[in-house]
Parts: C-alpha cells; sequence; structure tokens
C-alpha cells in the first residue's frame, strides 16, 4: 500500500473512533446529532459496495460505519433516527431523496445487506455473536429481588428506542444465515447450564411473581440463550451424532424448563426451536403444556417464524 493511502487510512480510522464515541447514547443531543449527520455526509454507507475490488482495510472501515449506523439507528431522538434512516435507505437502494424509511424498517435493511455484502467479515461475525452469544466470562452475577425492584423505575436512565430482545433476534436471524453459530450441542448444553444452575439457584430464593424467569435480567439470558440454540440448530434429521445429542439434551433442557414453571413465552419460543430441529422427544415435553397452545400469533420468535421469517433461513 503506498504511504499516501496508508495516511488516508490512519485518519480514516481516527475519525471512525471519534464518530462511534460520540455516538453512545451516554453522549448529549447534539454530539449524537453531529455523528449522525457526519456520517451521513460522509458517504461511507456507500462505500465498497464493490467488497471485490477494494481491500480489506476499506472493507473494514465500512463495516465500522455500518455498525455505527446500526447504533444510532436506535437512538433515544427521533431526528437522530430518522436521519441515519434515511442515509442508509439510500445506500441500500441507491436512489436519493425518496428513500426514507422507518428506523425500524431501516434496522431489517441494514441486517441484510451487512449479511449480503459483508458475510463472514469478523469484526460483523463479531458484533452478530456478541448480542447473541451466552454471557459467560464477566457476567454479572444476578442481583437480589429488592434490587431488581428498584430498576424497574429507572425508565428515566432507559432508551425505549433500543429494543434488546428484538435486536437479539435480528442478530440471531443473521447469525443463522451465514452458518456461524457455531457448535448445536454446545449451544444446548449452555442453556442447559443456566436453567439447571444459576437459574435454578435464584428460583429457590426468589419471590418475585410469576417465578424467576419473569425477572428481566432472567429473562433476557435465558431468551439470548434460547436464541443461540436456535441460531446453530441443523434441521429435522440432520447434524450427525453432535444433532443427535444436542436434540437428547434439549428434552432434559425442555423438563427443567417445566418443573420450574418458566415464562410461557420461552416455553413457546423453545417449541418452535425443537420442532424445528426434529427434537420429537423435547416437543413432546413442551406439548403436554396446554399452556403453549394458547399463544398462537403470539410469538417470541416471530421474526424466525414462517410469518416473521423463516425459520430455516
Amino acid at each position: 500500500m503506498h504511504i499516501s493511502e496508508i495516511g488516508r487510512m490512519a485518519m480514516l480510522g481516527e475519525w471512525l473512533d471519534m464518530i462511534e464515541r460520540f455516538s453512545g447514547e451516554a453522549n448529549h443531543l447534539d454530539q449524537r446529532s453531529a455523528a449522525a449527520e457526519a456520517l451521513s455526509a460522509s458517504r461511507l454507507l456507500t462505500w465498497c459496495m464493490d467488497t471485490a475490488s477494494v481491500g480489506p482495510e476499506e472493507t473494514t472501515a465500512a463495516v465500522r460505519g455500518w455498525l455505527i449506523a446500526l447504533m444510532l439507528l436506535q437512538d433515544d431522538d427521533e431526528e437522530v433516527r430518522i436521519g441515519i434512516a434515511v442515509a442508509v435507505s439510500e445506500a441500500v437502494s441507491g436512489a436519493k431523496g425518496d428513500a426514507g424509511v422507518q428506523p425500524s424498517k431501516a434496522i431489517e435493511l441494514l441486517l441484510d445487506h451487512m449479511t449480503c455484502k459483508f458475510e463472514n467479515h469478523p469484526l460483523y461475525v463479531k458484533f452478530l455473536l456478541s448480542v447473541v452469544g451466552a454471557k459467560e466470562e464477566g457476567r454479572e452475577e444476578h442481583v437480589a429481588d429488592d434490587v431488581m425492584t428498584r430498576r424497574l423505575f429507572e425508565k428515566e436512565c432507559d432508551n425505549f428506542q433500543a429494543e434488546e430482545l428484538l435486536m437479539m433476534q435480528c442478530c440471531a436471524l443473521h447469525v443463522r444465515r451465514l452458518g456461524a453459530g457455531g457448535s448445536f450441542l454446545r449451544a444446548v448444553e449452555r442453556l442447559r447450564a443456566y436453567v439447571d444452575g444459576d437459574a435454578a439457584r435464584l428460583g429457590e430464593k426468589t419471590d418475585w411473581a410469576g417465578g424467576v424467569s419473569s425477572r428481566s435480567d432472567v429473562f433476557a439470558e435465558m431468551y439470548r440463550l434460547v436464541l443461540g440454540v436456535y441460531a446453530s440448530m441443523p434441521e429435522a434429521g440432520q447434524g450427525g451424532d453432535e444433532g443427535a445429542s444436542g436434540r437428547d439434551a434439549l428434552e432434559a433442557v425442555c423438563k427443567s424448563l417445566v418443573e420450574q414453571r418458566t415464562h410461557l413465552l420461552l416455553r413457546s419460543g423453545l417449541m418452535q426451536v425443537v420442532t424445528t430441529c426434529g427434537a420429537d422427544s423435547a416437543a413432546s415435553v413442551l406439548r403436554g403444556q396446554d399452556e403453549c397452545s394458547k399463544l398462537d400469533g403470539l410469538s417470541l420468535m416471530f421474526l424466525t417464524s414462517e410469518q416473521g421469517g423463516s425459520m430455516s433461513a
């Protein structure tokens, strides 16, 4: 690479560092707005559309730009979200001026675009897995019930546009499409370890209405792990010995979920997973719970279902 090109990429990297820093939700609105306007004006999102004709440094810079745009699409300010949604839709469609879409739709377009253009780029896959993957090392310990109760009333600190569960499901869908979900059996074992470990221990001492899985922190972690199973699962009858072992392990997981009276939405979501991967014995365990049949049309896995997407995408 020519020395002037090296200098240009270094400057671009510093600029991206600054934009990324100012895009964080903890920053003042003026800083976030300036970051969104700068990213849109830079035309970085239209750069590297043909990834085969550019080098790895340029591609990495483009991936960083798109991930910053994804962050801004979830900004708490409506003008910031709409402005970056226009930039994203223009970049994806190639049209200008009349290409605006709702920010929620722009998130879908953005992830579809990144999966198509950047496929298994390490930075993109790392982001997807950071959203879907189990939080093992460095995961915070679950707090006491009284602390969780106080958190429910700290909504002034929340960003209502950052839908954690929706983003988990979107990322799981794309991890599966890319085939980057890793070991199916390991994903099932992670879910089983959490259900029989942290969740079970906390359930023994909680007074939380609806059971421990109704706590937001436990619900989110368990949902993340269910999506991890979805992202890595083989189709029915496939996956060889590991697939068979994973299906057998799912039966034990489902029995524990039923015994713990785990939240109905979680059990219903897992029902879709075990049915699709052909874990008939696990499905039988869940099917014995009449409550699961009451959730037709109200699936926790909507985007990965036949109505919202495709479980086998």
